[in-house]
């Protein structure tokens, strides 16, 4: 389980790569604001007392945002602001997931 969401936030974070440049767009500010929702709701979670039904379906959730973020690969490039945006709640992301997993795991 800890192994998939690794890879999903790895996931993430190239997608952000491949979007890195640019002026910035609305869909991108959409995105950012869904995984900023997934973050808040992650990290309360991790410090409450999870079980693994979360854990499953924090996966789940990783994977469709993993998903959409490969197919945004492909639009209007991101800026300065919405790559700093999204590297900061990817960093709190996989901090709260780990802790996720590891509460769950007691």
């Amino acid at each position: 389980m800890m192994h998939t969401l690794r890879s999903l936030a790895l996931t993430l974070l190239l997608c952000l790569g491949l979007a890195a440049c640019g002026g910035g767009n609305k869909a991108a500010d959409a995105f950012i604001s869904d995984f900023e929702k997934m973050v808040v709701s992650t990290e309360a979670k991790a410090n409450g007392k999870p079980t693994a039904a979360d854990v499953q379906a924090l996966g789940q959730q990783a994977a469709e945002l993993g998903q959409k973020a490969a197919s945004m690969q492909s639009s209007q490039p991101w800026s300065a602001e919405q790559v700093k945006r999204y590297t900061e709640l990817s960093q709190r992301f996989s901090a709260a997931t780990t802790k996720m997993v590891t509460n769950a795991a007691k």
